[in-house]
């Protein structure tokens, strides 16, 4: 059966098809163009919303709110449209909260934005400044620049920490598609009693040069604060330091500096034995 349309009065229509309720609103070149509202046809959401705000040539463009259409009570997005895609301001949400807000291109996030997710960065175990580690619990949220979905130019990156119930900063500066790139700094936190963190250069989220610092905890005042202190300055490959650097005492001395081997003073990677395979 053909769709039906009943006007309602000028550019003012109600659309059926099969005799359900398709759309009411605005028509224009019998074309949805203006402000009108499409309902379901699916069997559990019959009748209810999926969209309402602006149209153009039968497609979303402008401001506009859709609706899950599995759930149509739940919003799914609600800021501006372009031909039918997120584009420009706008929110997404999940499982109704908030998961995005901030600039849309061609559905994509892009621009600048908020980014909710609910994998928790935790510190990180074995090569502490190499790739991230996450846990389950709670939840990371990143402010910034991002480029066709991915999160990439400026930002800082926040994780919830369930235990203690405090905001953790993972990471301040920039990245290249998702990944740590160019200059930041990266704190590991395995507790908020045991903190390290990593200034410097990166490449696809491993440190490449830079410092190693660690917050020692100290009093000021009867007050408990964490001060930072150099431990390492130098090159780093796959986590551990490697290549030329300088290691430091808390006190500031210099307690070797020269070559290091996959984390090892070199001498002492030369006094280490070797294996000898017996054939």
């Amino acid at each position: 059966m053909a769709p039906t349309l009943t006007i309602l009065g000028e550019n003012l229509v109600v659309l059926r098809k099969d005799g359900d309720l398709v759309y009411k609103g605005e028509w224009h070149d019998r074309k949805r163009s203006g402000l009108g509202t499409s309902y379901s046809r699916e069997t559990d959401s019959y009748g209810d919303i999926l969209y309402t705000g602006h149209w153009k040539d039968n497609k979303y463009d402008g401001l506009g709110t859709l609706y899950d259409s599995e759930d149509t009570t739940q919003v799914l997005y609600k800021g501006e449209f372009k031909k039918h895609e997120y584009d420009g301001m706008g929110r997404l949400f999940e499982n109704g909260e908030i998961k995005y807000q901030g600039e849309f291109k061609n559905g994509k996030y892009h621009g600048t934005g908020v980014l909710h997710e609910n994998d928790v960065y935790m510190g990180a175990t074995g090569q502490r400044a190499g790739k991230n580690n996450w846990v389950d619990g709670g939840d990371e949220r990143y402010e910034g620049n991002f480029c066709m979905g991915e999160r990439h130019g400026f930002g800082v990156q926040y994780a919830y920490d369930p235990d203690h119930d405090i905001d953790i900063k993972v990471y301040e500066g920039r990245r290249e598609k998702d990944h740590f790139s160019g200059y930041g700094t990266a704190f590991f936190i395995d507790d908020p009693d045991n903190q390290v963190q990593f200034e410097g250069m990166w490449k696809q989220s491993e440190l490449v040069l830079g410092k190693e610092w660690v917050l020692d905890s100290d009093m000021d005042d009867y007050t408990v604060v964490n001060v930072p202190y150099l431990v390492y300055d130098g090159a780093f490959h796959k986590g551990k330091r490697h290549g030329e650097g300088t290691e430091y005492a808390k006190d500031g001395t210099v307690v070797f500096s020269g070559e290091w081997v996959d984390g090892k003073r070199k001498e002492e990677e030369e006094r280490s034995p070797k294996r000898v395979r017996v054939e």
